[in-house]
């Protein structure tokens, strides 16, 4: 259920744009570049482009429910990529950091519904022509014990 939910921030973030003023001189790497970024310069990003990236994200596009489960080191290190909360997954909220100090509450309580909904519904449709950031339910269909 985790890494679920790991994927649904990771497809569409919570907060799309993150800003920071640089506090001191540094190099921004990409994965072909480099960037001089001087103190007291604006750096932008946009989260829903960075967390689609290709070259982090196999199949970046796709909606993975597993791709985060902890087989072996890959989707523990994808962790690290994900920054659905101002900062990466696998750091803890500080005043240093500026992540969302609710960030765990946030996953335990997505976690809690994903699986409440598991367990109250034997089959949810979905409309398929929908984005896939806008679902829209067809039918639930109650579980029955």
């Amino acid at each position: 259920v985790r890494s679920t939910v790991y994927e649904v921030l990771r497809m569409d973030p919570p907060v799309p744009f993150q800003y920071a003023k640089a506090k001191e001189d540094f190099v921004l790497e990409s994965h072909d570049a480099r960037y001089l970024v001087k103190k007291g310069e604006l750096l932008a990003g946009y989260q829903p482009m960075a967390m689609r990236d290709p070259h982090v994200f196999e199949d970046a596009h796709q909606f993975t429910p597993d791709r985060f489960m902890y087989d072996g080191d890959k989707g523990q290190n994808l962790l690290q990529c994900l920054f659905w909360s101002n900062g990466p997954e696998t750091e803890e909220p500080s005043m240093h950091n500026k992540q969302c100090p609710g960030k765990n509450i946030v996953i335990l309580l997505a976690c809690l519904f994903v699986a409440h909904i598991y367990l109250r519904y034997d089959s949810i449709d979905i409309d398929p022509d929908t984005p896939s950031s806008r679902i829209v339910f067809t039918a639930l269909n109650k579980a029955t014990f």
